[in-house]
């Protein structure tokens, strides 16, 4: 009495999968075929990645026993991981303010939820344009593909301009005026007090109002 498998003596399958052995036959001489009657033990573990065996034995009506087959079942992990973001993949942020990453996570087949990794080159005080990287691998070293999220720093704020001295300014006629002038700051660029431009006139020869007006870009 001879068992014969049925496909190869030795399987490979995807960790995580379903393992349907192919089975075997045997014919004996005197009961014929005893297939039906085959006793098989498995050890198959999907959800590991390993080398199992799954045995088979029979005996005939007689008590004889054929000759004990193994097949080996070969269990990997191929699968990478899979990143998911979280929040958008373009962001924008303010100059000079604080940018926090919402992260991502990382699903693998086998082995669950993962830590990503992540590598910013994000800088607020400078305004352009940074990217955040995540990746992440298996216990297998499977490399999950890269995710990148865009993040666009740019700067909307206006300076500041702070007038020296009073708003309201009153001299007598025939007086010399000198302005005090401004100071300005910007949130990027910081002291822009020397690029400030003034229009208006002050003619203190003449009874009158008049408006200086301060500029800066």
């Amino acid at each position: 009495r001879i068992i014969s498998l049925k496909e190869e003596s030795k399987t490979i399958i995807e960790a995580g999968s379903i393992y349907e052995d192919e089975g075997t036959q045997e014919n004996d001489t005197g009961d014929g075929d005893l297939s039906s009657k085959i006793e098989v033990v498995s050890t198959v573990n999907t959800d590991k990645v390993g080398e199992y065996t799954v045995t088979y034995t029979v005996s005939d009506s007689l008590g004889n026993e054929a000759v004990e087959v193994n097949r080996v079942v070969k269990v990997v992990d191929t699968t990478a991981p899979v990143i998911t973001l979280a929040g958008s993949a373009d962001k924008t942020v303010e100059a000079k303010s604080v940018y926090i990453d919402e992260g991502a996570t990382a699903i693998d087949s086998l082995d669950g939820v993962l830590v990503v990794t992540s590598v910013s080159t994000v800088n607020t005080d400078v305004v352009g344009s940074y990217t955040v990287t995540y990746s992440v691998s298996d216990a297998s070293g499977n490399a999950a593909e890269t995710v990148i999220r865009t993040v666009i720093v740019v700067d909307t704020t206006p300076p500041v301009i702070t007038l020296v001295g009073e708003a309201i300014v009153t001299v007598e006629v025939g007086s010399d005026y000198e302005d005090q002038g401004t100071v300005a700051n910007d949130s990027v660029d910081g002291d822009l007090t020397s690029k400030v431009k003034v229009t208006g006139k002050v003619d203190v020869q003449k009874v009158g109002e008049y408006q200086l007006k301060y500029n800066v870009e």
